[in-house]
């Protein structure tokens, strides 16, 4: 994951919540020999070192059968994000961007055996039903033949996670009234995707730059001639 300094989080509590909070993910892998790429819903499991990723999609999809077991894989989750306008800045000019949260988890794809697939389905429903889009609902209203029918359909898996890597960038690379006035843009924007951003620059007490940004390209290919 690109990380200039600023946007670097180290906290892995951090990861885990935007997991928890977003947990549709997309899976990255390869599958005969082709790059290929599916949008499914994840739940972290286990603690500790046994920590994994668990996650499910249809049977149909060839990516999740066929990648090699053990094989790398990539998961991408994101957070809210913003395209961010230079006409709202105050202090200094500059040029678009966009500010966002990631997640990156790399680790080692490990496909379940069939008779787990009803048991990874209630555990996605019991995430994702405590979650604030919820109702209650519940894999115990339906009966287990139906269920069961449905589980022959998925394939689940585990991914045993290698290294997680997490970025939020939010204008913590502006100076501090540049801050102030993207904040107060997003929360006036009519799409709560932008409104999301500005509720996590102030989640993450964003402060302005005191010196230099290493955004900027003088910092690291020098000034321009």
């Amino acid at each position: 994951m690109y990380q200039p300094v600023e946007f670097q989080i180290e906290d892995p509590a951090f990861a885990e919540d935007l997991i928890a909070r977003h947990p549709f993910g997309v899976l990255v892998g390869i599958s005969d020999g082709a790059f290929g790429a599916a949008h499914l819903p994840f739940q972290l499991v286990g603690d500790g070192a046994d920590r994994v990723l668990e996650g499910h999609g249809a049977i149909r999809n060839a990516l999740l059968t066929g990648i090699p077991d053990g094989a790398e894989v990539l998961v991408v989750f994101s957070g809210p994000h913003s395209y961010i306008t230079p006409g709202v800045y105050r202090a200094e000019p500059d040029v678009p961007t966009w500010n966002y949260t990631a997640v990156h988890v790399r680790g080692r794809y490990r496909r379940l055996p069939a008779a787990d697939n009803p048991a990874v389905l209630e555990r996605t429903v019991r995430h994702n039903e405590a979650g604030a889009m919820g109702s209650g609902w519940s894999t115990s209203t339906m009966s287990r033949a139906d269920l069961a029918s449905l589980a022959r359909g998925v394939v689940s898996f585990r991914i045993e996670i290698d290294d997680i890597s997490a970025a939020r960038k939010l204008s913590q690379d502006k100076l501090q009234a540049d801050v102030e006035a993207v904040e107060g843009h997003l929360d006036a924007c009519p799409f709560g995707s932008a409104r999301a951003v500005a509720d996590d620059m102030r989640a993450a007490e964003v402060r302005g730059r005191a010196g230099d940004p290493s955004t900027d390209p003088s910092t690291w290919l020098g000034p321009l001639d």
